[in-house]
Protein backbone atom coordinates (compact mmCIF):
# COMPACT_ATOMS: atom_id res chain seq x y z
CA UNK A 1 0.00 0.00 0.00
CA UNK A 2 1.58 3.61 -1.08
CA UNK A 3 2.36 5.67 2.13
CA UNK A 4 0.21 8.93 2.51
CA UNK A 5 1.57 12.27 0.15
CA UNK A 6 2.48 14.52 3.02
CA UNK A 7 2.51 18.76 1.38
CA UNK A 8 5.08 21.32 2.92
CA UNK A 9 3.75 24.33 4.02
CA UNK A 10 5.48 27.32 5.38
CA UNK A 11 3.97 29.01 8.31
CA UNK A 12 5.30 32.78 9.09
CA UNK A 13 4.46 33.85 12.53
CA UNK A 14 6.25 35.70 15.49
CA UNK A 15 4.14 33.23 17.83
CA UNK A 16 7.54 30.96 18.78
CA UNK A 17 5.20 28.63 19.90
CA UNK A 18 2.24 28.22 17.02
CA UNK A 19 3.91 25.94 14.75
CA UNK A 20 4.27 23.49 17.29
CA UNK A 21 0.47 23.50 18.66
CA UNK A 22 -0.64 23.57 15.33
CA UNK A 23 1.66 20.64 13.54
CA UNK A 24 -0.32 17.59 15.46
CA UNK A 25 -3.47 18.87 13.45
CA UNK A 26 -1.62 19.33 10.58
CA UNK A 27 -0.42 15.71 10.18
CA UNK A 28 -3.98 14.80 10.34
CA UNK A 29 -4.02 16.95 6.85
CA UNK A 30 -1.11 15.24 5.70
CA UNK A 31 0.91 18.31 5.82
CA UNK A 32 4.23 19.22 7.06
CA UNK A 33 3.99 22.31 8.81
CA UNK A 34 7.65 24.35 9.03
CA UNK A 35 7.57 27.60 11.21
CA UNK A 36 9.88 31.09 9.97
CA UNK A 37 9.45 33.48 12.88
CA UNK A 38 9.89 36.58 10.83
CA UNK A 39 9.61 37.37 6.86
CA UNK A 40 13.51 37.46 6.58
CA UNK A 41 13.87 34.23 7.98
CA UNK A 42 11.07 32.97 5.26
CA UNK A 43 13.07 35.26 2.54
CA UNK A 44 16.38 33.04 3.19
CA UNK A 45 14.32 29.35 2.94
CA UNK A 46 12.62 30.71 -0.44
CA UNK A 47 15.66 32.34 -1.92
CA UNK A 48 16.89 29.47 -4.36
CA UNK A 49 14.96 27.75 -6.45
CA UNK A 50 14.97 24.07 -5.59
CA UNK A 51 14.17 25.35 -2.02
CA UNK A 52 11.59 27.63 -3.47
CA UNK A 53 10.23 24.47 -5.45
CA UNK A 54 10.00 22.36 -2.15
CA UNK A 55 6.90 24.51 -0.52
CA UNK A 56 3.56 23.22 -1.63
CA UNK A 57 1.94 26.49 0.43
CA UNK A 58 2.87 29.15 2.38
CA UNK A 59 0.68 30.82 5.73
CA UNK A 60 1.42 34.18 6.48
CA UNK A 61 0.54 36.15 10.06
CA UNK A 62 -1.68 39.53 9.07
CA UNK A 63 1.26 41.57 11.04
CA UNK A 64 4.51 39.67 11.32
CA UNK A 65 7.74 41.34 11.54
CA UNK A 66 10.45 41.92 9.14
CA UNK A 67 12.76 40.66 10.92
CA UNK A 68 13.48 39.49 14.84
CA UNK A 69 13.86 41.71 17.31
CA UNK A 70 11.61 44.64 15.09
CA UNK A 71 8.32 45.73 15.98
CA UNK A 72 5.15 44.14 13.92
CA UNK A 73 4.36 46.40 10.81
CA UNK A 74 0.77 47.10 9.69
CA UNK A 75 2.17 46.86 6.21
CA UNK A 76 4.25 43.36 6.57
CA UNK A 77 1.50 41.59 4.61
CA UNK A 78 2.09 43.99 1.63
CA UNK A 79 5.83 43.99 1.94
CA UNK A 80 6.04 39.91 1.76
CA UNK A 81 3.43 39.38 -0.54
CA UNK A 82 5.11 41.69 -2.98
CA UNK A 83 8.29 39.79 -1.72
CA UNK A 84 6.82 36.47 -2.59
CA UNK A 85 5.09 36.86 -5.99
CA UNK A 86 8.14 38.23 -7.06
CA UNK A 87 9.78 34.98 -6.35
CA UNK A 88 7.12 33.14 -7.50
CA UNK A 89 8.09 35.23 -10.92
CA UNK A 90 11.43 34.76 -10.84
CA UNK A 91 11.27 31.08 -10.31
CA UNK A 92 8.17 30.71 -13.14
CA UNK A 93 5.96 29.00 -10.27
CA UNK A 94 2.88 29.33 -7.68
CA UNK A 95 2.83 28.39 -4.63
CA UNK A 96 -0.60 29.02 -2.78
CA UNK A 97 -0.78 31.55 -0.23
CA UNK A 98 -2.99 32.20 2.69
CA UNK A 99 -3.47 34.95 5.86
CA UNK A 100 -4.17 32.88 9.17
CA UNK A 101 -4.78 36.02 11.57
CA UNK A 102 -6.28 37.19 15.32
CA UNK A 103 -7.92 39.82 13.69
CA UNK A 104 -10.30 41.79 15.75
CA UNK A 105 -7.78 44.88 15.93
CA UNK A 106 -8.83 48.47 14.96
CA UNK A 107 -6.56 48.61 12.54
CA UNK A 108 -7.23 45.23 10.59
CA UNK A 109 -9.38 46.88 8.06
CA UNK A 110 -6.42 48.50 6.74
CA UNK A 111 -4.73 45.53 6.76
CA UNK A 112 -7.08 43.52 4.53
CA UNK A 113 -7.58 46.24 2.37
CA UNK A 114 -4.07 46.30 1.09
CA UNK A 115 -3.85 42.73 0.26
CA UNK A 116 -7.06 42.53 -1.21
CA UNK A 117 -5.18 44.66 -4.64
CA UNK A 118 -2.79 41.47 -4.46
CA UNK A 119 -3.60 38.88 -6.98
CA UNK A 120 -4.68 35.99 -6.47
CA UNK A 121 -7.12 32.75 -8.08
CA UNK A 122 -9.44 32.46 -5.76
CA UNK A 123 -11.13 29.80 -7.09
CA UNK A 124 -8.55 27.86 -7.68
CA UNK A 125 -7.01 28.25 -4.32
CA UNK A 126 -10.45 28.28 -1.65
CA UNK A 127 -10.90 31.58 0.43
CA UNK A 128 -7.85 33.55 1.31
CA UNK A 129 -8.41 34.62 5.22
CA UNK A 130 -8.81 32.68 8.47
CA UNK A 131 -8.99 33.29 11.84
CA UNK A 132 -6.78 31.94 14.66
CA UNK A 133 -9.63 32.00 17.47
CA UNK A 134 -12.67 31.33 15.40
CA UNK A 135 -15.44 28.88 17.60
CA UNK A 136 -15.85 25.60 15.95
CA UNK A 137 -18.85 25.55 13.85
CA UNK A 138 -21.78 22.86 13.85
CA UNK A 139 -19.36 20.42 12.20
CA UNK A 140 -16.82 20.51 15.17
CA UNK A 141 -13.96 22.53 12.96
CA UNK A 142 -12.39 25.86 13.64
CA UNK A 143 -11.29 28.41 10.64
CA UNK A 144 -7.39 25.78 10.96
CA UNK A 145 -9.22 23.32 10.39
CA UNK A 146 -10.77 24.39 7.45
CA UNK A 147 -7.60 26.44 6.50
CA UNK A 148 -5.56 22.91 6.34
CA UNK A 149 -8.34 21.04 4.40
CA UNK A 150 -8.33 23.51 1.84
CA UNK A 151 -4.55 23.48 1.59
CA UNK A 152 -4.73 19.72 1.50
CA UNK A 153 -7.92 19.96 -1.45
CA UNK A 154 -5.47 22.54 -3.15
CA UNK A 155 -1.74 21.41 -3.42
CA UNK A 156 -2.36 18.20 -5.43
CA UNK A 157 -3.84 20.62 -8.48
CA UNK A 158 -0.18 22.82 -8.65
CA UNK A 159 1.54 21.12 -11.76
CA UNK A 160 4.67 20.01 -9.75
CA UNK A 161 2.27 17.75 -7.25
CA UNK A 162 0.38 16.69 -10.50
CA UNK A 163 3.18 15.49 -12.43
CA UNK A 164 4.88 13.16 -9.01
CA UNK A 165 1.16 12.00 -8.54
CA UNK A 166 0.84 11.05 -12.21
CA UNK A 167 4.65 9.75 -12.22
CA UNK A 168 4.94 8.55 -8.29
CA UNK A 169 6.37 5.13 -9.62
CA UNK A 170 9.42 6.77 -11.20
CA UNK A 171 9.91 8.97 -8.37
CA UNK A 172 10.00 6.40 -6.12
CA UNK A 173 12.93 4.47 -7.58
CA UNK A 174 14.70 7.81 -8.12
CA UNK A 175 14.24 7.86 -4.36
CA UNK A 176 15.18 4.51 -3.38
CA UNK A 177 17.85 4.52 -5.46
CA UNK A 178 19.23 7.07 -4.06
CA UNK A 179 19.87 9.68 -7.04
CA UNK A 180 20.62 13.05 -6.89
CA UNK A 181 18.40 15.76 -5.41
CA UNK A 182 18.88 17.82 -8.50
CA UNK A 183 17.21 14.76 -10.23
CA UNK A 184 13.53 15.35 -8.77
CA UNK A 185 13.48 18.79 -10.64
CA UNK A 186 14.80 17.82 -14.21
CA UNK A 187 12.76 14.85 -14.16
CA UNK A 188 9.59 17.34 -13.71
CA UNK A 189 10.60 20.30 -15.22
CA UNK A 190 10.98 18.00 -18.56
CA UNK A 191 7.41 15.99 -17.97
CA UNK A 192 5.90 19.40 -17.06
CA UNK A 193 7.24 20.46 -20.70
CA UNK A 194 5.26 17.80 -21.99
CA UNK A 195 2.03 17.52 -20.13
CA UNK A 196 1.61 21.21 -19.52
CA UNK A 197 2.56 23.27 -22.67
CA UNK A 198 0.77 26.47 -21.94
CA UNK A 199 3.21 26.73 -18.73
CA UNK A 200 6.27 25.99 -20.72
CA UNK A 201 5.87 28.92 -23.35
CA UNK A 202 9.35 29.86 -23.60
CA UNK A 203 10.17 26.17 -23.86
CA UNK A 204 13.69 25.93 -25.26
CA UNK A 205 14.80 22.64 -26.88
CA UNK A 206 18.34 22.41 -26.24
CA UNK A 207 18.20 23.37 -22.41
CA UNK A 208 15.59 19.86 -22.47
CA UNK A 209 17.95 17.79 -24.29
CA UNK A 210 20.75 18.45 -21.97
CA UNK A 211 18.62 17.53 -18.90
CA UNK A 212 17.74 14.51 -20.68
CA UNK A 213 21.36 14.02 -20.32
CA UNK A 214 21.82 15.00 -16.77
CA UNK A 215 19.51 12.57 -16.14
CA UNK A 216 21.95 9.53 -17.62
CA UNK A 217 24.82 10.57 -15.48
CA UNK A 218 22.07 10.30 -12.47
CA UNK A 219 21.09 6.98 -13.46
CA UNK A 220 25.07 5.95 -13.49
CA UNK A 221 26.43 7.41 -10.62
CA UNK A 222 23.63 5.28 -8.56
CA UNK A 223 24.29 2.33 -10.08
CA UNK A 224 27.80 2.80 -9.23
CA UNK A 225 26.90 3.35 -5.43
CA UNK A 226 25.52 -0.51 -5.65
CA UNK A 227 28.53 -0.93 -7.34
CA UNK A 228 26.88 -2.32 -10.98
CA UNK A 229 29.54 0.56 -12.37
CA UNK A 230 32.76 0.63 -10.93
CA UNK A 231 35.04 3.22 -10.07
CA UNK A 232 37.07 2.96 -13.29
CA UNK A 233 34.15 5.45 -14.77
CA UNK A 234 34.21 8.18 -12.56
CA UNK A 235 37.03 10.21 -12.59
CA UNK A 236 37.82 13.58 -10.88
CA UNK A 237 34.15 13.23 -9.93
CA UNK A 238 32.97 12.92 -13.93
CA UNK A 239 31.27 10.17 -15.34
CA UNK A 240 32.51 8.81 -18.92
CA UNK A 241 28.81 8.42 -19.84
CA UNK A 242 29.62 6.61 -23.03
CA UNK A 243 31.87 3.87 -21.07
CA UNK A 244 29.33 3.66 -18.46
CA UNK A 245 26.85 2.78 -21.33
CA UNK A 246 28.94 0.00 -22.77
CA UNK A 247 30.20 -1.33 -19.81
CA UNK A 248 26.48 -2.03 -18.47
CA UNK A 249 25.61 -3.20 -22.00
CA UNK A 250 27.85 -6.14 -21.65
CA UNK A 251 30.11 -4.18 -23.98
CA UNK A 252 34.65 -4.36 -23.50
CA UNK A 253 35.86 -0.88 -22.61
CA UNK A 254 39.51 0.38 -21.46
CA UNK A 255 38.62 2.78 -19.15
CA UNK A 256 42.22 4.72 -19.40
CA UNK A 257 44.88 4.74 -22.01
CA UNK A 258 47.26 3.96 -19.12
CA UNK A 259 48.45 0.48 -20.44
CA UNK A 260 48.19 -0.71 -17.05
CA UNK A 261 44.33 -0.61 -17.30
CA UNK A 262 43.21 -3.69 -18.82
CA UNK A 263 40.28 -3.64 -21.12
CA UNK A 264 37.07 -4.21 -19.07
CA UNK A 265 34.01 -6.10 -19.66
CA UNK A 266 30.76 -6.71 -16.72
CA UNK A 267 30.80 -10.67 -16.59
CA UNK A 268 31.51 -13.36 -18.93
CA UNK A 269 30.93 -12.37 -22.70
CA UNK A 270 27.15 -11.94 -23.12
CA UNK A 271 26.39 -10.99 -19.54
CA UNK A 272 25.16 -7.60 -18.70
CA UNK A 273 23.02 -5.31 -16.54
CA UNK A 274 20.84 -3.66 -18.94
CA UNK A 275 18.33 -5.91 -20.45
CA UNK A 276 19.11 -5.06 -24.74
CA UNK A 277 16.14 -2.88 -25.31
CA UNK A 278 16.98 -0.71 -22.38
CA UNK A 279 21.01 -0.24 -23.30
CA UNK A 280 19.40 1.01 -26.83
CA UNK A 281 17.49 3.71 -25.00
CA UNK A 282 20.53 4.81 -23.28
CA UNK A 283 22.69 4.51 -25.86
CA UNK A 284 20.28 6.79 -28.26
CA UNK A 285 20.25 9.43 -25.51
CA UNK A 286 23.45 9.88 -25.47
CA UNK A 287 23.87 9.64 -29.04
CA UNK A 288 21.15 12.47 -29.92
CA UNK A 289 22.08 15.07 -26.85
CA UNK A 290 26.03 15.26 -27.49
CA UNK A 291 28.64 13.49 -28.79
CA UNK A 292 31.10 14.25 -25.71
CA UNK A 293 31.67 10.85 -23.75
CA UNK A 294 32.38 12.65 -20.07
CA UNK A 295 30.58 16.28 -19.70
CA UNK A 296 27.10 16.43 -19.72
CA UNK A 297 27.32 20.03 -21.40
CA UNK A 298 26.14 20.65 -25.01
CA UNK A 299 28.84 22.48 -26.41
CA UNK A 300 28.23 24.99 -29.38
CA UNK A 301 28.39 22.31 -32.11
CA UNK A 302 25.44 19.94 -30.71
CA UNK A 303 23.22 23.41 -29.39
CA UNK A 304 23.56 24.40 -33.24
CA UNK A 305 22.62 20.80 -34.68
CA UNK A 306 19.86 20.36 -31.89
CA UNK A 307 18.45 23.98 -32.79
CA UNK A 308 18.33 23.77 -36.40
CA UNK A 309 16.39 19.96 -36.10
CA UNK A 310 13.65 21.59 -34.03
CA UNK A 311 13.22 24.84 -36.22
CA UNK A 312 12.90 22.42 -39.09
CA UNK A 313 10.65 19.87 -37.35
CA UNK A 314 8.97 22.80 -34.56
CA UNK A 315 8.10 19.62 -32.88
CA UNK A 316 9.08 18.55 -29.27
CA UNK A 317 8.21 15.31 -29.63
CA UNK A 318 11.47 13.40 -30.43
CA UNK A 319 12.69 15.01 -27.16
CA UNK A 320 9.63 14.21 -25.03
CA UNK A 321 9.86 10.96 -26.75
CA UNK A 322 13.25 10.10 -24.91
CA UNK A 323 11.80 11.25 -21.62
CA UNK A 324 9.52 9.06 -21.13
CA UNK A 325 11.31 6.39 -23.03
CA UNK A 326 13.89 7.73 -19.56
CA UNK A 327 11.08 7.08 -17.60
CA UNK A 328 11.07 3.15 -18.46
CA UNK A 329 14.41 3.18 -17.87
CA UNK A 330 14.76 4.24 -14.35
CA UNK A 331 11.81 2.42 -13.09
CA UNK A 332 12.95 -1.21 -14.68
CA UNK A 333 16.61 -0.09 -13.18
CA UNK A 334 14.57 0.35 -9.92
CA UNK A 335 13.55 -3.00 -10.29
CA UNK A 336 16.79 -4.15 -11.24
CA UNK A 337 18.28 -2.75 -8.03
CA UNK A 338 16.33 -4.94 -5.44
CA UNK A 339 17.54 -8.02 -6.72
CA UNK A 340 21.34 -6.39 -7.36
CA UNK A 341 21.77 -5.15 -4.16
CA UNK A 342 25.43 -6.97 -2.93
CA UNK A 343 28.07 -3.84 -3.82
CA UNK A 344 30.88 -6.64 -3.60
CA UNK A 345 29.03 -9.06 -5.58
CA UNK A 346 27.86 -6.80 -7.89
CA UNK A 347 32.24 -5.37 -8.35
CA UNK A 348 33.22 -8.83 -8.41
CA UNK A 349 31.37 -8.98 -11.56
CA UNK A 350 34.20 -7.16 -13.21
CA UNK A 351 36.18 -8.89 -15.34
CA UNK A 352 39.56 -8.47 -16.99
CA UNK A 353 39.46 -9.16 -20.52
CA UNK A 354 42.30 -9.61 -23.01
CA UNK A 355 42.22 -7.75 -26.21
CA UNK A 356 41.75 -9.32 -29.54
CA UNK A 357 44.97 -7.51 -30.79
CA UNK A 358 48.48 -6.72 -29.69
CA UNK A 359 48.10 -3.68 -27.54
CA UNK A 360 47.66 -0.99 -29.56
CA UNK A 361 48.95 1.57 -26.59
CA UNK A 362 52.53 -0.07 -26.90
CA UNK A 363 52.96 -0.34 -30.29
CA UNK A 364 54.96 2.25 -32.50
CA UNK A 365 53.01 4.18 -34.53
CA UNK A 366 53.27 3.38 -37.85
CA UNK A 367 51.02 3.28 -40.50
CA UNK A 368 51.62 -0.47 -41.08
CA UNK A 369 50.65 -1.05 -37.88
CA UNK A 370 47.20 -0.16 -38.77
CA UNK A 371 46.04 -0.62 -42.35
CA UNK A 372 44.13 -3.80 -42.65
CA UNK A 373 44.28 -4.78 -38.70
CA UNK A 374 41.16 -5.34 -36.49
CA UNK A 375 41.39 -2.65 -33.09
CA UNK A 376 38.49 -1.64 -30.37
CA UNK A 377 36.88 1.31 -31.34
CA UNK A 378 37.01 3.63 -28.20
CA UNK A 379 36.11 7.37 -27.72
CA UNK A 380 38.24 9.86 -25.58
CA UNK A 381 37.50 12.68 -23.40
CA UNK A 382 37.04 15.33 -26.20
CA UNK A 383 34.47 12.85 -27.96
CA UNK A 384 37.65 11.84 -30.58
CA UNK A 385 37.07 8.34 -32.28
CA UNK A 386 40.19 6.05 -32.18
CA UNK A 387 42.00 3.30 -32.47
CA UNK A 388 45.20 3.82 -30.59
CA UNK A 389 46.86 6.90 -32.42
CA UNK A 390 44.76 6.59 -35.66
CA UNK A 391 42.06 8.75 -35.83
CA UNK A 392 38.35 7.38 -36.80
CA UNK A 393 35.11 9.51 -38.56
CA UNK A 394 32.96 10.42 -35.62
CA UNK A 395 29.66 10.80 -37.99
CA UNK A 396 30.08 7.66 -39.90
CA UNK A 397 31.15 5.36 -37.03
CA UNK A 398 29.57 6.68 -33.38
CA UNK A 399 27.57 2.87 -33.46
CA UNK A 400 29.74 1.16 -33.92
CA UNK A 401 31.90 2.26 -30.27
CA UNK A 402 33.58 -0.79 -27.90
CA UNK A 403 33.54 -3.09 -30.70
CA UNK A 404 36.68 -4.61 -32.49
CA UNK A 405 36.25 -2.74 -36.10
CA UNK A 406 38.61 -3.09 -39.23
CA UNK A 407 40.60 -0.59 -40.33
CA UNK A 408 40.49 -0.91 -44.14
CA UNK A 409 42.16 2.20 -45.12
CA UNK A 410 44.48 4.66 -43.23
CA UNK A 411 46.38 7.94 -44.23
CA UNK A 412 47.95 10.44 -42.48
CA UNK A 413 45.87 12.84 -40.50
CA UNK A 414 45.77 15.96 -42.28
CA UNK A 415 44.45 18.12 -39.48
CA UNK A 416 46.99 20.33 -37.79
CA UNK A 417 47.91 21.47 -34.55
CA UNK A 418 46.98 18.88 -31.40
CA UNK A 419 45.02 16.45 -32.86
CA UNK A 420 47.48 15.51 -35.33
CA UNK A 421 50.01 15.12 -32.75
CA UNK A 422 47.97 13.10 -30.65
CA UNK A 423 46.28 10.67 -33.59
CA UNK A 424 48.86 11.06 -36.86
CA UNK A 425 46.37 8.84 -38.77
CA UNK A 426 43.75 8.58 -40.09
CA UNK A 427 41.11 5.90 -41.01
CA UNK A 428 39.09 6.45 -44.21
CA UNK A 429 37.26 3.48 -44.28
CA UNK A 430 35.85 1.33 -41.41
CA UNK A 431 34.25 -2.22 -40.99
CA UNK A 432 32.48 -3.63 -38.02
CA UNK A 433 34.00 -6.89 -37.11
CA UNK A 434 31.12 -9.21 -36.49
Amino acid sequence: MSEKVFYKVLLVDDNKTLGTSLQPLAEQYCLDLQQCECWEDAKQVLSNKNDFLEWDAIILDARCVDRKGSPADLHFLQIALTDFNGLCERFNSEIPWYVLTAGGKEDFNFVMEGIKRIPRDEKGLGKMLYFKDKPRDENGKDDVDYLFENIQRAAPLRTRNKIKHQYSTLFEVMKSCQFESESEDIMISVLSALHFPEENKGFDPVLYYNRLRQMVEYLFRAANKIGLLPDYFIEGGKVNLQGSSLYLAGEAFTPSKDSTILTIRYGEKGESVFHKNIASIVKNVLSVTSHHSHTIEIDKEDEEELSAYYLETCSPYLLFGYALQLCEVIIWFGNYAKSHNDREANLAKCKVVKKETESILEQKPVIEKYEGKTFLLEQDEKGNLHCGYCLVSYKQNQDKIGNMVLLKEVEENKNSGELKKKYPYFASKVEQVE
